[in-house]
């Protein structure tokens, strides 16, 4: 309650400007923004205390600290320094002293997270005759954010991004029409996108840690160096965050032609295009190494009252699991054709119909160096691009992807207030080559090297002795990414049907229905994963020389059904309405893959993870309206001039109000009861009612109606069966232009975000086993923000 304020501050500022070059041929516009920000959020850490740092265990609360080579406590509850691991040491040096009172959350911070981006845009237009035409189109982007570390110095502790993050997209797009005859035309595109970011770059660059804080086996590397992860459970970690930093460029070149023809009643489009994806990732999780400790070297297993301490067994440097990987990287590359031909018939004045088809093939997604493999599920080994007379794709793909579309639109009996529109298609998408599962994250180029305790009785490294060597032969159990050899290209079948009415008063209102469903969709199963039993996992998985697939399969389904009403009222006499709600319904086996790994908590029963889909929303609801208040000069009221017109006059009301229900979440709980090791979010079995009477931050549902599963089995709770806060928001803005001469004005703008500080809140903890299941402890969205603009019009 005695912290200050966290600073927020937002400016934006730009223009645009364009005109003629030549006379009636050449044209250009040009347009500039900037936007600045700086805010803060709380966070609130565990550190040590000035004695816990020196290995002083005494002060009450602490738990008794055991020696794990005696079995005994230690005197005292101090760590004798002789014991003390050096180089533990010096990382636990780097935690700053508490505060605020207590041995836990005793830690809190503001860091001030700044955010510029600049963007700006120049088009040219030249007329080279009445029937040739040309345009261009350059665009550039820069946005910069800086998130400072929560701990001082190089301590580091932030999550991934934490540091300097640089985005830059450049774009370009060179359009050629030209008029063939009175009854053809052409026209040509050509264009790129190019984005490359770098992610989580410490601040002033990566860095060789000092001596003192070096671990040996950790491989130096400019693009990656730092300080390697130290962390013991429950407190705040040291070092650099894992993925950390992320190097990636994606880029997109297409060309395509397009012919018209008309034909009477038919207008007839014919057309190709190709286009080139570029990939370039460079993410390791722990380039410079991890350790973990979670207390149970210092615990007395034979006593049920608490010991051991996480940091105490940092102290001793023993560790309960390491993880190391070497360094690489992929570049992807990826071809895609398509062919389309087109008809729009105008059957009759009042009835028009779109049928069109469309043949589209993409190629295997190489490797430019060939390093990439896929395991051979016949023979359990790994098939490496390029060589043993593998291709350099590793898979076959579909070359029969035929779309068809169709649609229309009618008015009936030529009535001018009414008009039913309808359509159905086929959209194909094709092996994603832009997340993070990679062919070229496998052996033999990548490797994973993780150790683990057993139970407090052999740590996974002893701290001074570092990682071990980080190669294939010590990569024990390699998790894999599969895909599918017979690639077969995922696809939607989307249609609607809508119906829209003229209302008086300028007004109109159009109510349809929309569904899509998705089919061979691109989804994680862990194809290694075994059934639930006793028993070691890895040696009851199909391929026990391997742990986790993240397999990528082509056999995800969704569906969505939507109604959708909206209200539109055209602007008269100062006052413009656009209203739309739609009620609607997705559902789905999983989410497609992208940059989250949403796997299956059981990949031998993917049924029983079919549900509501991951942005589910029931209700939508979207109003805005823009009113020119009637006072001043030429208005209803006060119509006058002079310094009442100046002060009271021409200003312009308008607004956005968004209200959404909440988006499902999943129950989940800790651990691996099903004893499968699975990475699918584990659910627990539901045994009540989980509904609150009252829902709030500190309740939103009852955790107590769940319970973990028995041995050997997975949880009967259904995924997204819960559902998160509501959303609701309004934004306005007051608005008035002012004349300050000839062809130039001003506008001054007061707008005003989450006008009443609403709060939305995020979603709750979903673990019933966490101290803080079932309660919120974020906002889905700022809380009122207040901003002045000023727009200068010539």
């Amino acid at each position: 309650k005695d912290q200050s304020k966290p600073p927020f501050d937002y400016s934006q500022f730009g223009g645009t400007l364009g005109g003629p070059l030549v006379r009636e041929k050449t044209f250009y516009f040009a347009d500039f923004q900037g936007t600045k920000s700086k805010r803060s959020d709380t966070l609130t850490l565990s550190v040590p205390t000035d004695r816990m740092r020196a290995g002083d265990f005494s002060e009450e609360g602490n738990p008794i600290i055991i020696d794990p080579t005696t079995g005994q406590p230690f005197d005292g509850n101090v760590i004798p320094q002789s014991r003390i691991s050096a180089l533990a040491q010096a990382f636990i040096n780097l935690y700053p002293s508490p505060n605020r009172p207590g041995l836990r959350n005793n830690y809190v911070v503001s860091p001030t997270v700044t955010q510029d981006t600049y963007q700006g845009d120049l088009r040219l237009d030249q007329y080279f005759t009445q029937s040739d035409a040309a345009f261009l189109r350059g665009s550039y982007i820069r946005q910069t954010r800086f998130i400072p570390a929560p701990l001082p110095g190089i301590a580091g502790g932030g999550d991934y991004g934490t540091g300097d993050t640089t985005r830059k997209t450049w774009g370009g797009v060179l359009g050629y029409s030209k008029t063939l005859s009175d009854h053809s035309f052409n026209e040509f595109r050509g264009g790129f996108n190019h984005l490359s970011t770098d992610v989580g770059v410490p601040a002033g660059g990566t860095f060789v840690p000092p001596a003192s804080l070096q671990v040996p086996g950790v491989t130096l590397d400019n693009r990656v160096n730092g300080l390697a992860a130290f962390a013991p459970d429950s407190y705040a970690f040291i070092g650099d965050p894992e993925f950390n930093p992320t190097y990636t460029l994606s880029q997109e070149m297409q060309f395509s032609d397009t012919l018209t023809f008309l034909l009477g009643r038919h207008t007839l489009r014919g057309g190709a295009v190709v286009r080139q994806s570029r990939f370039n990732l460079f993410q390791i999780p722990q380039p410079r190494g991890k350790f973990t400790f979670s207390g149970e070297f210092t615990t007395d297993q034979n006593s049920e009252d608490p010991s051991g301490d996480p940091l105490a067994d940092a102290f001793l440097g023993l560790a309960s699991q390491t993880d190391i990987q070497n360094i690489t990287d992929v570049k992807n590359r990826t071809w895609y054709y398509a062919a389309f031909l087109q008809d729009d018939f105008q059957i009759t004045d009042h009835l028009t119909v779109n049928a069109g088809l469309r043949y589209e093939y993409t190629e295997p997604t190489v490797e430019t160096r060939d390093r990439q493999s896929n395991l051979d599920f016949a023979t359990g080994q790994l098939r490496v691009a390029g060589e043993n007379g593998n291709s350099r794709g590793l898979i076959d793909v579909d070359r029969n992807d035929l779309a068809p579309r169709l649609g229309f639109a009618w008015r009936p009996g030529g009535s001018e207030d009414w008009v039913v529109r309808g359509g159905v298609g086929r959209f194909y998408n094709h092996e994603e080559p832009r997340t993070a599962f990679q062919l070229g994250f496998n052996p033999p180029f990548f490797f994973s090297v993780s150790r683990f305790s057993d139970f407090g009785v052999t740590p996974a490294a002893h701290v001074d002795e570092g990682f071990p060597p980080v190669s294939p032969e010590d990569a024990e159990f390699p998790i894999l990414i599969t895909v599918d050899r017979r690639f077969r290209s995922p696809y939607y079948d989307q249609w609607n049907l809508s119906v829209q009415r003229s209302l008086p008063w300028d007004a109109s209102i159009e109510v349809g229905y929309v569904g899509t469903r998705g089919h061979r969709l691109q989804v994680l199963r862990d194809l290694n994963q075994p059934a639930p039993a006793a028993g070691d996992v890895q040696e009851r998985r199909p391929y026990p020389q391997y742990g986790n697939f993240a397999s990528i399969r082509n056999d995800g389904r969704a569906r969505y059904d939507g109604a959708q009403v909206k209200i539109s009222k055209r602007s008269t006499h100062g006052f413009w309405l656009l209203a739309s709600y739609t009620y609607g319904k997705a559902k789905s086996d999983q989410g497609e893959i992208g940059l989250a790994s949403p796997w299956p908590q059981n990949s031998l029963d993917v049924a029983s993870d079919y549900g509501r889909s991951d942005g589910d929303q029931t209700h939508r609801f979207v109003g805005s309206f823009t009113w020119d208040l009637p006072f001043g000069q030429g208005k209803r009221f006060l119509n006058k001039t002079g310094v009442l017109d100046t002060v009271l006059g021409g200003w312009q009301l308008g607004g956005i109000y968004t209200y959404g229900s909440g988006f499902p979440f999943t129950p989940l709980i800790s651990g691996d009861p099903s004893n499968t090791g699975t990475f699918g979010s584990v659910r627990p079995d539901k045994v009540g009612d989980p509904s609150v009477s009252h829902q709030s931050p500190n309740g939103w549902f009852d955790p107590n109606a769940y319970a973990a599963p028995a041995p050997y089995t997975f949880g009967n709770a259904k995924r997204n069966s819960l559902e998160g806060p509501d959303y609701s928001n309004l934004d306005l803005y007051l608005a008035k232009r002012f004349g300050i001469g000839k062809d130039l004005s001003i506008e001054i703008r007061l707008e005003a975000y989450n006008l009443f500080n609403h709060p939305n809140f995020g979603q709750p903890d979903p673990f019933i086993d966490s101290d803080s299941g079932g309660t919120i402890t974020s906002l889905a969205g700022p809380m009122r923000e207040l901003q002045w603009g000023l727009r200068l019009y010539f």
